[in-house]
Protein backbone atom coordinates (compact mmCIF):
# COMPACT_ATOMS: atom_id res chain seq x y z
CA UNK A 1 0.00 0.00 0.00
CA UNK A 2 1.54 3.48 -0.59
CA UNK A 3 1.27 6.43 1.39
CA UNK A 4 1.96 10.27 0.80
CA UNK A 5 4.83 11.53 2.32
CA UNK A 6 3.54 14.26 4.57
CA UNK A 7 4.65 17.83 4.93
CA UNK A 8 6.31 18.56 7.60
CA UNK A 9 7.52 22.13 8.37
CA UNK A 10 9.58 23.52 11.82
CA UNK A 11 8.62 20.45 12.97
CA UNK A 12 5.18 20.31 12.56
CA UNK A 13 3.56 17.52 10.23
CA UNK A 14 0.36 18.91 7.90
CA UNK A 15 -1.66 16.89 7.15
CA UNK A 16 -4.47 18.74 4.77
CA UNK A 17 -4.13 21.80 2.17
CA UNK A 18 -6.40 23.41 4.88
CA UNK A 19 -3.35 23.24 7.43
CA UNK A 20 -0.63 24.25 5.50
CA UNK A 21 -2.79 27.36 4.54
CA UNK A 22 -3.52 27.68 8.10
CA UNK A 23 0.28 27.35 8.61
CA UNK A 24 1.16 29.68 6.36
CA UNK A 25 -1.25 32.07 7.43
CA UNK A 26 0.21 32.62 11.04
CA UNK A 27 3.85 32.69 9.63
CA UNK A 28 3.23 35.25 7.81
CA UNK A 29 0.97 37.58 10.13
CA UNK A 30 4.11 37.08 12.29
CA UNK A 31 6.30 38.97 9.78
CA UNK A 32 6.49 42.71 9.87
CA UNK A 33 3.47 42.78 7.49
CA UNK A 34 1.30 41.60 11.00
CA UNK A 35 -0.16 44.45 11.69
CA UNK A 36 -2.39 45.25 8.83
CA UNK A 37 -3.27 41.86 7.49
CA UNK A 38 -4.35 40.76 10.87
CA UNK A 39 -6.74 43.44 11.35
CA UNK A 40 -7.96 43.68 7.39
CA UNK A 41 -10.32 40.35 7.44
CA UNK A 42 -12.18 41.85 10.71
CA UNK A 43 -13.81 44.70 9.41
CA UNK A 44 -15.10 43.16 5.81
CA UNK A 45 -17.06 46.67 5.07
CA UNK A 46 -13.78 48.20 5.19
CA UNK A 47 -12.66 46.15 2.99
CA UNK A 48 -15.17 45.31 0.35
CA UNK A 49 -13.65 48.06 -2.61
CA UNK A 50 -11.12 45.84 -3.14
CA UNK A 51 -13.47 42.96 -4.30
CA UNK A 52 -15.59 45.37 -6.22
CA UNK A 53 -12.95 48.03 -7.39
CA UNK A 54 -13.96 51.35 -9.22
CA UNK A 55 -13.55 52.53 -12.64
CA UNK A 56 -12.34 56.30 -11.12
CA UNK A 57 -8.82 54.36 -10.27
CA UNK A 58 -6.66 53.36 -12.43
CA UNK A 59 -5.10 49.84 -12.12
CA UNK A 60 -1.99 51.56 -9.94
CA UNK A 61 -3.47 53.32 -8.22
CA UNK A 62 -5.77 50.60 -7.09
CA UNK A 63 -2.59 48.37 -6.61
CA UNK A 64 -0.68 50.94 -4.27
CA UNK A 65 -4.46 51.63 -2.44
CA UNK A 66 -4.70 48.03 -1.68
CA UNK A 67 -1.00 47.97 -0.68
CA UNK A 68 -1.74 50.98 1.89
CA UNK A 69 -4.90 49.14 2.77
CA UNK A 70 -3.22 46.26 4.01
CA UNK A 71 0.31 48.13 5.25
CA UNK A 72 2.38 46.00 2.67
CA UNK A 73 4.06 49.42 1.22
CA UNK A 74 7.89 49.15 0.45
CA UNK A 75 9.16 50.34 4.23
CA UNK A 76 12.85 49.36 4.54
CA UNK A 77 11.76 47.80 7.78
CA UNK A 78 9.67 45.09 5.35
CA UNK A 79 12.39 44.97 2.88
CA UNK A 80 14.98 43.52 5.37
CA UNK A 81 12.15 40.92 6.83
CA UNK A 82 14.44 39.96 9.30
CA UNK A 83 18.12 40.68 7.82
CA UNK A 84 20.49 42.85 9.44
CA UNK A 85 20.78 45.28 7.09
CA UNK A 86 19.85 48.74 7.55
CA UNK A 87 16.29 49.63 7.86
CA UNK A 88 16.54 52.73 9.66
CA UNK A 89 14.73 55.84 8.32
CA UNK A 90 16.58 57.27 4.78
CA UNK A 91 15.51 60.26 5.87
CA UNK A 92 17.49 60.19 9.12
CA UNK A 93 15.54 60.00 11.40
CA UNK A 94 16.49 57.21 14.34
CA UNK A 95 13.41 55.45 13.72
CA UNK A 96 12.96 52.23 11.66
CA UNK A 97 11.10 52.83 8.53
CA UNK A 98 7.54 51.52 8.68
CA UNK A 99 4.51 52.54 7.17
CA UNK A 100 3.23 53.51 10.22
CA UNK A 101 6.54 56.09 10.96
CA UNK A 102 6.35 57.50 7.60
CA UNK A 103 2.81 58.43 7.09
CA UNK A 104 2.12 59.52 11.01
CA UNK A 105 5.23 60.56 12.81
CA UNK A 106 8.57 60.85 10.34
CA UNK A 107 9.10 65.13 9.79
CA UNK A 108 9.11 64.80 6.41
CA UNK A 109 6.07 64.11 5.79
CA UNK A 110 4.64 66.57 8.31
CA UNK A 111 3.84 68.99 5.92
CA UNK A 112 1.63 67.05 3.79
CA UNK A 113 -0.53 65.47 7.29
CA UNK A 114 -0.68 69.40 8.11
CA UNK A 115 -1.98 70.17 4.16
CA UNK A 116 -4.69 67.39 4.58
CA UNK A 117 -5.97 68.73 8.21
CA UNK A 118 -6.11 72.39 6.28
CA UNK A 119 -7.96 70.44 3.33
CA UNK A 120 -10.68 69.44 6.49
CA UNK A 121 -11.28 72.99 7.45
CA UNK A 122 -11.78 74.16 4.47
CA UNK A 123 -14.12 71.66 3.74
CA UNK A 124 -15.61 72.33 6.59
CA UNK A 125 -16.39 75.57 6.49
CA UNK A 126 -17.74 75.26 2.81
CA UNK A 127 -20.08 73.06 4.24
CA UNK A 128 -20.88 75.41 6.70
CA UNK A 129 -21.81 78.13 4.53
CA UNK A 130 -24.11 75.92 2.18
CA UNK A 131 -26.42 75.43 5.00
CA UNK A 132 -25.07 71.86 6.54
CA UNK A 133 -24.63 70.81 9.91
CA UNK A 134 -21.22 69.68 10.21
CA UNK A 135 -19.27 67.24 12.96
CA UNK A 136 -15.99 67.47 12.39
CA UNK A 137 -13.98 63.93 13.57
CA UNK A 138 -16.49 62.28 15.29
CA UNK A 139 -16.28 58.82 16.44
CA UNK A 140 -18.92 55.70 16.01
CA UNK A 141 -18.77 52.88 17.72
CA UNK A 142 -20.21 50.05 15.91
CA UNK A 143 -19.97 46.05 16.50
CA UNK A 144 -16.68 46.11 14.49
CA UNK A 145 -14.96 48.50 16.13
CA UNK A 146 -14.62 52.38 16.82
CA UNK A 147 -15.29 54.20 13.25
CA UNK A 148 -13.47 57.90 12.88
CA UNK A 149 -14.26 59.87 10.04
CA UNK A 150 -12.87 63.43 8.89
CA UNK A 151 -16.26 65.06 8.28
CA UNK A 152 -20.29 64.35 8.55
CA UNK A 153 -22.10 66.78 7.09
CA UNK A 154 -25.98 67.12 7.80
CA UNK A 155 -29.25 68.71 6.45
CA UNK A 156 -32.90 67.66 7.04
CA UNK A 157 -32.69 65.18 3.73
CA UNK A 158 -29.39 63.96 4.19
CA UNK A 159 -26.05 62.88 5.47
CA UNK A 160 -22.55 62.41 3.87
CA UNK A 161 -19.45 61.32 5.23
CA UNK A 162 -16.14 62.53 4.42
CA UNK A 163 -13.16 61.18 4.72
CA UNK A 164 -9.99 63.37 3.19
Amino acid sequence: MYYPKLLTYEGIELKSTGQVHTRMRWKLLEAIDRAGLREAGQVPAASSWILVGTPLMTGRNYISSAQLRLNTLYSRSRAARGRSTNHQCYRGCPQPETLNHMLQVCYSTHTPRVTRHKIVVYLQRGAEERGFTVNKEPQFETSVGLLKHNLVLYRPDSTTVLDV
